[in-house]
């Protein structure tokens, strides 16, 4: 679409000079000033038509005068228009009396019909509701499929579909009904069917599989309906619940649940085999597939999902995985969009999946959201843009691995994109971003491994203190004892050996125990963090005393606080779950168990042995732990910092 120009002129509105956008549409400029002029045509989302007829404003010039319709009148240099003279409001109320005639109850008719002062009409009384006004027509050729136009001439035009057939081409997307001004168009939804067109359209409604669901509410604070809940039974259970008869269908919380215990009914989200180059994802609304569309390249591949919010990190990341040189999500205007609202979640799911996927070394805008152009050809142009501009993928293997939803089934394939040799990590955006600083050659290492990765793709999900604050604190610990560290990243696993030719003579520093047992292992020169406070925690002044509760076989952690002069108590042992979201009924009540004891004895804090666990333990506590208590999950150095002045990077 041509960009409006910015150029300025200079007219008079009712007396009133002004300066307006040279060309704007006088309603546009009208509407900004807050002069009203009535219209029941008009969409912002869509191109003016002047079909109601009731924004009829004067234009004086020069002694004479002409009526024009204000929603598609451009605006020039030195334009005079009057909006309230006499003979304007004549003239809308005698075409007001004319559609008050043809609807006399529908309400918004009858509504501006009083607020223009007519209550009569001279002309037959009739029984419609649809005043002709081509906004249904309008926003099915802009935004979805041009199933439907008007037809007939005169007394005898109206709206429906082309030969008076059931519409193949229409998806059922309620658009028309939804923009209608006058409710002509009859939608209505029964036992998971949207009936429109006297077609029958499956909802594909959300369901939650309550053996899967770990209740930690990631559902509900992404459904923009605010539909799902999470329900609390006598027995302690938890688990979310969509009422099918309300859930719309637009897929958030299946895009959203960690552990993919919701699925979505009457829709495909499995990926398309691995034959094409770019994947796109679009709703039914860009009119993709249907038969009147326009032929696809061969290596465009196509999954189409009731609406784009519903795209998952394992759809994006995925297809990468799978040998795709890039995925292109189309969005379809949201504000002609009975599922408005749903799309926002997808827009930022897929800057975060294309930043992972840039730090993993494939390139930036290999995932991109498009809205494209208004028009049957709007998604095919941006199609062709995306694909003339993806550079091949560098991968030299496919993932080979089953997906779905969960998060247990990405964590492999990012695991895997991390050990490819022939991708070089590039977190340096990511350091950028968070405020913290690059390592360098020949000074010290704080290996960051996985938590890059897992900031990325579990921000939405994690609760209590953030990832980033791991690497803060103990940046601030380190600098305490007088050790400038910067950050490397070297992924999930393997690729230490890297580190060390990237930084030769670096002194390194690490939070995993088993990782840095591993690195030892290979003959790299690391210290476990823990460790070293332990050895010079004399050195770390402590200002405020606590009750922190602890692991008992977690010696050295319980061994720091307690050289700070921290009260510890001791909890049952901590379960060992891994990185996942599939847990068991008694993995959570014993996190519970311990989260009361620690609360029972007084503590403040639970220490952990490094931020794999605390991940987890943030993971497994959104059930409501970590929401139910004060208790905070820490590493050691996440207590010490808490007693420094100065913990900012």
């Amino acid at each position: 679409m041509s960009k409006q120009t910015s150029k300025m002129v200079n007219i008079t509105i009712d007396g009133r000079q002004v300066q307006a956008v040279y060309r704007a549409p006088l309603l546009t400029v009208a509407r900004e000033l807050g002069i009203s002029i009535p219209t029941l045509c008009h969409h912002e989302a869509l191109e003016p038509a002047g079909a109601c007829r009731l924004c009829l404003v004067e234009e004086v010039r020069d002694g004479w005068s002409k009526f024009v319709t204000a929603c598609n009148y451009p605006v020039d240099e030195g334009m005079t228009f009057l909006t309230t003279s006499e003979a304007v409001l004549r003239y809308r109320r005698m075409t007001m009396e004319a559609l008050y005639a043809r609807c006399p109850e529908v309400p918004a008719v009858r509504d501006l019909a009083v607020k223009l002062g007519v209550d009569t009409s001279r002309f037959i009384a009739g029984d419609e509701t649809c005043i002709l006004c081509g906004m249904c027509t309008r926003v099915c050729d802009s935004y979805a499929t041009a199933a439907i136009a008007t037809m007939g001439r005169g007394s005898e035009k109206i709206v429906g579909t082309f030969a008076d057939t059931l519409p193949d081409d229409c998806v059922g997307c309620s658009s028309c009904a939804m923009i209608c001004p006058t409710n002509h168009i009859p939608v209505t939804r029964s036992e998971g069917v949207l009936r429109i067109w006297e077609r029958d359209f499956p909802l594909a409604t959300a369901h939650v599989a309550v053996d899967e669901c770990r209740a930690c509410g990631a559902c509900e604070e992404a459904c923009p309906f605010s539909i799902p809940r999470v329900v609390h039974k006598k027995d302690g259970i938890a688990f979310a619940e969509i009422r099918e008869d309300v859930c719309r269908g637009c897929g958030v919380c299946v895009a959203a649940c960690p552990s993919g215990a919701i699925k979505q009914i009457a829709s495909q989200r499995d990926l398309p085999a691995r034959a094409g180059e770019l994947l796109v994802i679009a709703c039914g609304r860009s009119n993709l597939t249907g038969h009147a569309a326009p032929t696809l390249p061969d290596n465009v591949r196509v999954l189409e999902l009731p609406c784009t919010g519903a795209v998952s990190p394992a759809m994006l990341l995925g297809a990468l995985g799978r040998g795709y040189n890039g995925v292109l999500v189309l969005g379809r205007h949201q504000e002609t969009c009975r599922l408005n609202g749903a799309e926002d979640h997808a827009r930022v799911l897929v800057e975060r999946m294309d930043d992972l996927a840039q730090m993993v070394g494939l390139g930036a805008e290999r995932l991109r959201f498009v809205e494209p152009d208004a028009g049957q050809d709007g998604p095919f142009a941006a199609i062709d843009e995306v694909l003339n501009e993806l550079p091949p993928t560098p991968l030299a293997e496919r993932f080979g691995d089953e997906l779905n939803d969960s998060l247990d089934s990405i964590l492999p394939l990012v695991k895997w994109l991390c050990g490819r040799p022939e991708l070089k990590i590039a977190a340096e955006a990511w350091l950028e971003e968070k405020g913290l600083p690059l390592a360098k050659p020949g000074e010290p290492v704080l290996l960051a491994k996985a938590i890059p990765w897992l900031d990325i793709l579990l921000g939405e999900w994690l609760r209590g203190d953030g990832l980033v604050d791991i690497l803060v604190d103990t940046l601030a610990v380190l600098r305490k004892l007088g050790i400038e560290a910067g950050i490397a990243v070297s992924g999930f696993q393997g690729k230490i050996d890297g580190m060390v030719d990237l930084y030769p003579g670096s002194k390194f520093y690490g939070f995993c125990p088993v990782g840095v047992k591993a690195a030892r292992d290979a003959g790299v020169d690391i210290t476990l963090v823990t460790d070293l406070l332990l050895e010079r925690v004399g050195e770390l002044k402590t200002e405020t005393v606590r009750t922190v509760a602890v692991d008992p076989a977690l010696e050295n952690v319980a061994a720091v606080a307690r050289a700070q002069g921290h009260t510890v108590v001791a909890t049952e042992s901590l379960p060992e779950v891994g990185l996942r979201m599939t847990i068991t009924d008694g993995e959570r009540q014993a996190l519970n168990r311990i989260l009361t004891q620690a609360e029972s004895a007084g503590a403040e804090a639970l220490l952990l042995a490094g931020p794999r666990q605390l991940i987890q333990y943030l993971l497994l506590g959104r059930e409501g732990a970590w929401r139910g208590t004060h208790i905070r999950p820490l590493l050691a150095s996440g207590l010490v910092a808490a007693d420094l002045a100065e913990r900012q990077v």
